[in-house]
């Protein structure tokens, strides 16, 4: 097991943990199913970091994840030399 898997395992999903991750989010990229970009999290109230960071340890505690955090969808771009 890697050292952030035991660390997550002893002490849990942090909110510096999920703030860091967030802040290292690639901006531009296109939203997901939910239709948030990662800009709708990183100019959020701070509130919203501390939530996820909640629910993420929910998902830790009782060990499932709802089936939708596993959507998603590919939009083929074709090229232009056909």
């Amino acid at each position: 097991m890697t050292s952030l898997k035991l660390r997550l395992l002893r002490n849990g999903i942090s909110v510096e943990l999920v703030s860091d991750i967030e802040m290292k989010m690639k901006k531009g990229k296109a939203a997901g199913m939910d239709n948030l970009s990662c800009e709708h999290l990183q100019y959020s109230h701070p509130v919203i970091i501390v939530t996820l960071c909640k629910l993420f340890n929910l998902f830790v505690t009782h060990g499932c994840v709802h089936d939708s955090f596993g959507r998603s969808y590919t939009v083929p771009i074709p090229k232009g030399n056909l």
